[in-house]
């Protein structure tokens, strides 16, 4: 049985880390820390408090539409979330947003969290197991810049490993569904073209980048409650015919 994800449990654990913090901070440096921004620009760092404002909604669908449970239905929580994104001052201080995050948002949330645990909800991934896709990701990266492959074939898997590399990055703040998203993505690239195609059967940096998506589709499929990836999509990753 698919589990469900819990936005809940990373929106409560972003906010806790958040009232934690002194309100007269700069409030993008405490975003930038709170958030794990890695590449330190303001546009990743846009993004990133984006996705963490989209968690609100998330939490509300999968509590009224996927759970539909009648616990928790305090609305207090999602109407100073929202009042809290839509008051700060990223180029102000850190109580433009805090302020706005009082103990029973943080209770409430975590009530939330709990809720959706109960009704198996995903499990969390092992992040030094992920640090070590991060890693194969960037070395790979590296290799296919300074490789001799065809133009073509060497921006396809460039753009596919960015678009993992950025799901990895926002994990503790978007879950485990980008991730899958990007493997995804990847078997729907390699199996529209031929160049890629050829590459992942045949080069040596081809089946790197198949052993590479292969281990992360499978690592995550088995934290969202599914048996490892099989058949043709794993076929086609790995380059077997």
């Amino acid at each position: 049985m698919k589990k469900i994800d819990n936005p809940a449990a990373r929106l409560h654990q972003i906010l806790l880390e958040g009232s934690l913090q002194d309100n007269n901070l700069p409030c993008r440096d405490v975003w930038f820390d709170i958030l794990k921004v890695s590449e330190g620009t303001e546009i990743n760092l846009l993004r990133a408090v984006a996705n963490t404002a989209e968690l609100a909604d998330k939490i509300v669908y999968i509590r009224d539409d996927v759970l539909k449970t009648t616990r928790a239905k305090s609305a207090h929580w999602h109407k100073q979330v929202k009042k809290a994104f839509g008051t700060q001052n990223l180029k102000s201080d850190w109580g433009s947003f805090n302020k706005a995050i009082d103990s029973l948002v943080i209770s409430e949330l975590d009530m939330l969290a709990m809720i959706f645990e109960q009704s198996n909800s995903e499990e969390n991934l092992d992040e030094e197991i992920l640090a070590e896709f991060k890693d194969r990701i960037l070395i790979l990266r590296e290799e296919i810049i300074s490789s001799e492959l065809d133009k073509g074939v060497q921006y396809a898997l460039l753009a596919l490993l960015k678009k993992a590399l950025e799901a990895i990055e926002m994990y503790q703040i978007t879950g485990a569904g980008p991730i899958m998203e990007a493997v995804e993505a990847s078997i729907g690239k390699v199996m529209f073209d031929q160049n890629l195609q050829e590459e992942i059967k045949s080069g040596i940096i081809g089946k790197q980048f198949g052993s590479l998506m292969g281990g992360l589709a499978n690592f995550v499929t088995i934290a969202q409650g599914v048996k490892e990836l099989a058949g043709p999509a794993i076929t086609l990753l790995l380059g077997k015919s």
